[in-house]
C-alpha cells in the first residue's frame, strides 16, 4: 500500500510501495536534529575523518537514522519530520526534498508494484505524467518511478527508487524536485542512491 495516495500542496506527500501503515495522510512530527549533530567534540573530528574515507560527495556528511538506515546528505540538509517507517529529508531551498521510507516486508518485484500503484495513484496528482517505470541494477532488486506532476508552485519532477536490500528489507529513495531545476538537482539523487545503506 502506498504512503500517500494524494499530494498536499505544502508538502507534496509522495506515493511509495513501502509504507507498512498505508496511511494516506501520514501525521506530521516535529523536526528532529540528527542523531550525528550531537557528538561532542572528539567525535566530530573522528566523525570529519570516517566521512573523508567513505566516498561522501564534497561538503556531504552521514546521516545514521533510528530506521536502521545511513545516507549522505550535502550541507544544509537534514531531517524535516518523521511519521512511521518514513523519514523526509529538505534542504535550505526548502522545495526539493527526499523521502525514505522501508518495510520488512517488500513486493518481490518492485517494477511490478510501481505498476500497481500507479494504476490507483496517478489520478492524486493533478496533471501526472509517467515518464518511465524500469528496473534498475541497484542492491538486489529495484525499480525507479519517474514522473511529474503541476503543483501549486509549478511542474514537479519525481523520481521514486523502490528496492529490496541483501537482507530482505524493502525501501523507497523518494526524490521531488521542481521540474525545471531537474538537469541541476538530479546529482543530489544520485549522491543520495550511492551513499545509502541499510543494517539489514
Amino acid at each position: 500500500a502506498g504512503a500517500a495516495d494524494r499530494p498536499a500542496e505544502t508538502t507534496t506527500e509522495p506515493v511509495s510501495q513501502h509504507s507498512p501503515t498505508g496511511s494516506a495522510d501520514p501525521a506530521e512530527s516535529p523536526a528532529e536534529d540528527d542523531e550525528d549533530d550531537e557528538d561532542g567534540g572528539d567525535d566530530k573530528e573522528k566523525k570529519k575523518e570516517d566521512d573523508k574515507g567513505s566516498g561522501l560527495p564534497e561538503g556531504w556528511r552521514t546521516h545514521k537514522d533510528s530506521n536502521g538506515f545511513s545516507v549522505g546528505l550535502p550541507k544544509g540538509w537534514g531531517v524535516d519530520r518523521r511519521s512511521g517507517s518514513s523519514v523526509w529529508f529538505r534542504g535550505p531551498d526548502r522545495v526539493s526534498y527526499l523521502l525514505i521510507e522501508y518495510t520488512n516486508a517488500p513486493n518481490s518485484d518492485p517494477k511490478k508494484d510501481w505498476e500497481d500503484q500507479e494504476r490507483y495513484s496517478r489520478g492524486n496528482f493533478p496533471g501526472y505524467k509517467r515518464l518511465r517505470i524500469e528496473k534498475v541494477d541497484y542492491m538486489k532488486k529495484a525499480a525507479d518511478w519517474e514522473f511529474t506532476w503541476n503543483t501549486s508552485s509549478g511542474k514537479a519532477r519525481v523520481i521514486d527508487r523502490g528496492f529490496v536490500t541483501e537482507g530482505g528489507r524493502g525501501y523507497a529513495i523518494y526524490w521531488h524536485t521542481m521540474a525545471d531545476e531537474w538537469d541541476k538537482n538530479l546529482a543530489l539523487f544520485e549522491g543520495f542512491t550511492r551513499t545509502f545503506s541499510s543494517k539489514k
